[in-house]
């Protein structure tokens, strides 16, 4: 049994704005790890995208950057890494995992998706392929119920079905790898696995999304506005306030 020489982890998303659910998450993946190999470096990071092409962005990179930086001020082992606001949108995960498998060769690799993503993956550019270059640890949704096997057989089905349906892939995409993606069933069953193995969580991410705190901001309905300020980490709350982002155009 070879320990990993480092685990480096990854959470991407919008973060328009960062929440506590998302600091809860990566989080929660760096304490697990943490316990799975006491002994072995573990980097986590916060990456926020350049402009997803499946959703609006209502402030600038500057402004969400100065969020994440408020968000993890007390969090030492959290860091922001700036890989995706470095290139010209559209930005896909593809490229960047791809960058970070020729940047980290050694190393073991995991990005971090809410199940909700995972579910969404035929709309990703070349998002079942995400496995050819890193592992993934995916997170339940409340509002899409308890993980269970079913998330597990969906998963080896779409791979599956994607997989039959490329089989023209240019040969560095090991086709044979994509049709049996593992499922395992704790994190240190990913030692030695650099690519190519799915742990799904029994982890229930809060129940937040950044597109509701948007709309409770300026809600006219107290209790709204009380959810978004205890959905958000204070000085992020703050921020948003001083400077009014997400205000409604009247």
């Amino acid at each position: 049994m070879t320990m990993p020489r480092c685990i480096r982890v990854w959470l991407g998303g919008s973060f328009d704005p960062v929440h506590l659910a998302h600091l809860q998450m990566i989080a929660h993946v760096y304490h697990e790890l943490m316990r799975a190999f006491p002994n072995v470096d573990i980097i986590a990071k916060l990456l926020p995208t350049a402009g997803s092409p499946l959703k609006t962005q209502p402030t600038s990179n500057h402004q969400r950057l100065e969020m994440l930086a408020l968000a993890i001020d007390d969090v030492p082992f959290l860091s922001i890494d700036k890989t995706e606001l470095q290139c010209q949108p559209p930005v896909y995960s593809f490229h960047t995992l791809s960058e970070f498998k020729q940047r980290y060769p050694n190393d073991l690799l995991i990005f971090v998706l809410g199940q909700d993503s995972v579910e969404q993956l035929d709309k990703w550019y070349r998002g079942f392929e995400l496995l050819s270059l890193t592992n993934l640890w995916v997170l339940p949704r409340p509002a899409l119920g308890a993980p269970s096997d079913n998330l597990s057989h969906n998963l080896h089905q779409n791979l599956n079905q994607n997989a039959l349906a490329n089989t023209d892939k240019p040969p560095n995409i090991n086709i044979d790898n994509r049709l049996v993606p593992f499922i395992i069933h704790s994190p240190k069953d990913l030692i030695n696995q650099t690519t190519n193995h799915i742990y799904i969580d029994k982890f229930v991410v809060p129940d937040i999304a950044s597109s509701d705190i948007r709309a409770w901001l300026y809600s006219t309905e107290a209790r709204q506005r009380q959810q978004a300020r205890l959905s958000l980490p204070s000085q992020v709350y703050r921020y948003i306030v001083e400077h009014q982002l997400y205000a409604p155009h009247v």
